[in-house]
């Protein structure tokens, strides 16, 4: 019997209510990074350079001072004033004003096939396809190699993700022995293994997410893993995410976001515990990128798609409410108690199909509901009460 676990929004409104993604106006190219400074959005291509909105998506135009426009631009990374590109096979440029002028940062890069960009205090780290990691301790004017401790020949190394606190910085990437995760507690000067749980065999990992001392990794081919005690073990972390090509992750507050190759993007409100598909609305589930402001989610697969954020983890108590659905959580079924005359309620998906309809109750009354038939993922609860809809969200296990 799949296990439900009932999470509560409630909004009164004369339409019906569905959170969803939008598609923004960004071309339909693959989109390869993300990275945000406030309202401005960079949307890095997999071969058409780089795009910018200053206005959470709506708009976009693609930059031509700097950046080649005919390039893959692997990473972006923001920290203040500086911004960060990585454009496979040219190399690194850095913007200070904002995106409009960027200029190229090479010295002392000796591979210039960039595939990410991290900020670990002052200092930047550019990981590469096939040439190691590099340091700059000067806002990328001068690059060392710091590679000590990662396995040789460092010409077969392609680095795929970095993630850093200001105190780890974990590596993720697919080395020869197949062991890809390492960490660096001495700001890349020497690295060691951290791959104790993880399995064995030709993996990559792509993504790495750092929440406190929980530190997420994403692989192509075996699943999302965690560890909850600074990468000294790795358990697997999948509980809800029907899909083992993990692409991206992200994360804002609580919650945890999940960008996979060819199921969407999943939401964990517990520390990866449990995920939860949030895909009502996003037309493309092949996912290479996501990124995150104070407003929206954004992914990128063709194109560009915003969630906004004031849709996700909001919960309203009962008693601000006129309904009550208990108990929570539950095994399949619950019950809708309210003293008000319902006029009709719906269960959809998350691709915005009714899975479940019922109409005509009487006040003063419990309604019992059963989807225990139904795949897990995020469920949209629907109410209409004297023509207003109320919405609820439902997360089946």
């Amino acid at each position: 019997m799949k296990k439900l676990i009932v999470s509560i929004i409630f909004v009164l409104t004369t339409n019906i209510i569905q959170a969803q993604w939008e598609s923004t106006s960004m071309p339909d190219y693959i989109i390869t990074s993300i990275a945000t400074n406030g309202n401005t959005i960079f949307a890095g291509t997999r071969s058409n350079g780089m795009f910018i909105s200053n206005d959470n998506g709506t708009t976009w135009s693609q930059v031509t001072n700097g950046i080649p426009n005919n390039k893959k631009v692997s990473t972006v990374a923001v920290s203040g004033n500086n911004i960060f590109a990585g454009v496979f096979g040219s190399g690194v440029f850095l913007s200070q004003d904002n995106g409009i002028t960027w200029v190229l940062k090479n010295n002392g890069i000796t591979n210039l096939n960039i595939q990410v960009i991290v900020f670990n205090g002052s200092s930047v780290f550019a990981g590469t396809y096939q040439g190691g990691v590099f340091r700059s301790n000067d806002n990328g004017n001068l690059w060392t190699s710091v590679n000590n401790g990662i396995p040789t020949p460092i010409s077969y190394q392609n680095i795929e993700s970095l993630a850093a606190n200001g105190i780890e910085i974990f590596l993720g990437f697919d080395p020869i022995d197949g062991q890809g995760i390492y960490v660096s507690q001495n700001n890349g000067d020497t690295w060691v293994q951290s791959s104790n749980g993880l399995p064995s065999g030709f993996n990559e990992f792509p993504a790495l997410l750092i929440n406190g001392s929980t530190i997420f990794a994403g692989s192509t081919y075996k699943g999302l893993f965690r560890s909850l005690n600074n990468g000294a073990n790795w358990i697997t972390a999948q509980n809800g995410i029907n899909n083992l090509e993990i692409t991206s992750l992200s994360m804002s507050g609580t919650n945890i976001f999940t960008g996979t190759f060819g199921n969407g993007v999943f939401l964990s409100e517990n520390n990866g515990d449990y995920w939860m598909a949030m895909n009502y609305g996003l037309t493309c589930l092949n996912i290479w990128s996501l990124g995150i402001n104070d407003n929206y989610l954004f992914a990128g697969c063709g194109g560009v798609f915003r969630y906004p954020l004031s849709s996700v983890g909001i919960n309203i108590p009962y008693e601000q409410t006129r309904y009550q659905i208990f108990p929570n959580p539950n095994y399949g079924s619950f019950t809708i108690k309210t003293t008000k005359e319902i006029q009709s309620i719906k269960i959809l998906n998350n691709l915005g199909i009714t899975i479940l309809a019922k109409s005509k109750f009487e006040q003063c009354q419990e309604i019992p509901i059963n989807i225990e038939n139904y795949a897990q993922g995020l469920y949209i609860l629907q109410i209409m009460s004297n023509n207003e809809i109320y919405s609820a969200k439902i997360l089946v296990k």
